[in-house]
């Protein structure tokens, strides 16, 4: 009988807590990231696309670092 993903991340201590902090940090920044926006254009005076390209970036980046981590595995 296999167990579930769930369950096997919850028995091993080191997975569990691996994953709460994932959770948390994930919580960190997706609070952060309005915040970040309104700096770069209040404080730092950046144009309004230069503060949109920075959150494009921001949400692209794990997508692109999943693409590019698959890739790199299938590479000899």
């Amino acid at each position: 009988m296999s167990d579930s993903a769930v369950r096997t991340i919850w028995a091993r201590p080191f997975l569990r807590g691996a994953s709460i902090a994932l959770f948390v940090s994930g919580i960190g920044v997706g609070a952060t990231m309005p915040q970040m926006t309104l700096y770069l254009v209040d404080e730092l005076h950046a144009s309004l696309p230069v503060a949109g390209l920075y959150s494009l970036v921001n949400v692209m980046a794990p997508i692109a670092g999943f693409v590019l981590g698959s890739l790199s595995d299938r590479l000899p």
